[in-house]
């Protein structure tokens, strides 16, 4: 019990109690709304990581291939790579086994490489709501500057079909 003073006791249970107040009156339609914005950028955001680790995937299994590598060794030689040094890797070994090819060969590695730029932005950045749904807010280390990346709704699905686009390639190549 409290001792409020004059006589009066209050129990600690009801010092504690707020007063009683009105809850704001909520928009439902708006907070669906935003539910299904945010909904469809994340269904964005996967779909284009997954597309990615498929390509990612798809260049690790043809510089194996390339390689002659045996199921045995394929994660402990083809691991380590992170996706940048894969794609160099792989871009100079099938320039150097197939060199009349090289100009395409070294085309589609720099669109993946580039690719890569984005799914650094897209795993690294904050997110958060822009006009048109998620934007992914994001400092850059060479500027250290922030900046806004995935401002249009498509763009993601973009990258996504890119990706799978870029896969079908090294598929194609690899072969």
């Amino acid at each position: 019990m409290l001792h409020m003073g004059k006589g009066k006791k209050r129990s600690a249970a009801a010092a504690h109690k707020a007063p009683m107040q009105e809850k704001p009156p909520r928009d439902v339609a708006a907070a669906q709304e935003l539910a299904t914005e945010f909904a469809q950028g994340y269904q964005a955001i996967g779909r284009f990581l997954s597309e990615f680790s498929q390509l990612d995937f798809t260049i690790r299994f043809v510089l194996a291939k390339r390689l002659r590598i045996s199921d045995e060794y394929f994660h402990i030689v083809i691991s380590p790579y992170d996706f940048a040094m894969l794609c160099n890797v792989t871009r100079e070994l099938i320039c150097k086994q197939v060199p009349q090819k090289a100009r395409n060969i070294e085309k589609l590695f720099n669109e993946c490489l580039k690719l890569n730029e984005d799914r650094v932005r897209v795993a690294h950045g904050m997110w958060t709501l822009g006009q048109e749904g998620l934007v992914a807010r994001h400092v850059q280390r060479r500027t250290l500057q922030p900046r806004y990346f995935f401002e249009k709704r498509d763009e993601l699905d973009q990258l996504a079909e890119d990706a799978q686009r870029l896969m079908q390639a090294v598929l194609t190549i690899g072969n």
